[in-house]
């Protein structure tokens, strides 16, 4: 074959040939020039596509990042809308004007449009879609009800949120936690006028499961004794909270045991209550960071509060409880207050946020979790 491929094939063999041999080298010759020019100008196209390829993929890296930058100012505005609203319902409530009502419907509308164009855009991005699991889309879900971006959400949290699904809520022992809570609520009627409280006074829904992790939802449960008193009721008051937004204690503060004179246990009026401190803690306090208000419920704002006017932070706020905290929603976040606080914070704290975010999760869509029941505030929704 070699011997057949040097004389015939060969323009440059040294080998004798005769005219017809000599034809056929030199057709031979001239069909490879032709695949080597035909070659070079395939190579020729292919860098010039590869070329083009990686200009564009640099320009749509760079677009992409120009845009999340772009959503992450949506968010921060959005955000910041949020704060403002609150610090409006704070002076409404306390100088009793109803014509801030106005201001607020205005502000509120501003905040909705910045909604519906940052939410466009995580559509487009396909945020949700590029999640492997229904899980990973139901914690992101949830991250954005209790006003985190998704974009800020990373992958560890969502490994510890899966794992707190998997250790506690969905073990035979919490799913019956989570069954009976949920059935009492509704059972009660207190679902509904928890929401609700929780609507007039603009904050997550979700904080609906923050009742949940303290009670059970049970308007008679009696913490364990503590240096500030029994934290008593649904909402688990200490005394002087409980106190500082209205309520009155009983005779039997002191001691562990219900009180019918202490409104801690009032399921009305402790949800009151409970819903102007969730507010005062989300609007002022913690910059609307739903994660970052479970951690000062748990943990006390009197911890939280230093720590977060340490942050860098301009300077304008508002004048109410916490006005000394500088308005700045980009860094009033729980991502950021773990990252430099987090070995300051108690393992208790962050496993009650934990269970409250992954108790969330489930209340997405419970029948996904093997449930026989659907979201407990899906009828509340708009």
């Amino acid at each position: 074959m070699q011997e057949i491929q040097d004389k015939y094939l060969n323009p440059d063999s040294a080998q004798p040939a005769g005219q017809r041999t000599q034809m056929i080298r030199m057709a031979y010759g001239q069909v490879r020039k032709k695949e080597k020019r035909r070659v070079s100008l395939i190579l020729g196209a292919l860098g010039v596509l590869l070329a083009g390829s990686l200009a564009y993929g640099l320009y749509q890296g760079h677009r992409v990042r120009v845009l999340d930058r772009q959503a992450a100012e949506l968010f921060r505005t959005m955000k910041a809308y949020e704060v403002q609203i609150v610090g409006l319902r704070q002076l409404a409530e306390e100088s009793g004007s109803t014509q801030l009502e106005e201001q607020l419907q205005r502000i509120d509308s501003l905040r909705r449009e910045v909604m519906a164009d940052y939410d466009g855009y995580v559509r487009d991005r396909g945020i949700y879609r590029k999640l492997g699991t229904r899980e990973e889309q139901l914690i992101l879900r949830t991250a954005r009800l209790f006003g985190e971006s998704e974009f800020e959400v990373s992958g560890a949290f969502v490994d510890a949120v899966q794992r707190e699904l998997q250790s506690y809520w969905l073990t035979p022992g919490g799913r019956n936690r989570f069954r009976q809570g949920i059935e009492r609520a509704e059972r009660e009627g207190y679902t509904g006028h928890i929401v609700s409280t929780l609507q007039r006074q603009g904050v997550p829904l979700e904080f609906l499961y923050l009742a949940l992790q303290e009670s059970d939802f049970n308007v008679y449960a009696v913490g364990p004794p503590t240096r500030w008193g029994h934290a008593k009721g649904m909402w688990q008051f200490i005394p002087t909270t409980g106190e500082r937004y209205g309520l009155v204690m009983g005779p039997l503060q002191d001691v562990g045991q219900r009180d019918p004179e202490d409104q801690r246990h009032d399921f009305q009026l402790s949800t009151d209550a409970a819903s102007r401190y969730l507010r005062d803690l989300h609007g002022v306090l913690t910059q609307a960071s739903g994660l970052l208000v479970m951690a000062a419920y748990n943990w006390g704002e009197h911890r939280i509060q230093p720590r977060l006017e340490s942050l860098p932070a301009p300077a304008d706020v508002f004048q109410a409880e916490f006005a000394e905290v500088p308005a700045n929603p980009s860094s009033r976040n729980y991502w950021t207050f773990l990252r430099e606080f987090g070995d300051r914070m108690p393992d208790e704290t962050k496993d009650y946020v934990i269970k409250i975010f992954a108790a969330a999760v489930i209340g997405q869509d419970p029948r996904h979790f093997g449930f026989d029941f659907d979201n407990p505030l899906q009828p509340y929704l708009d």
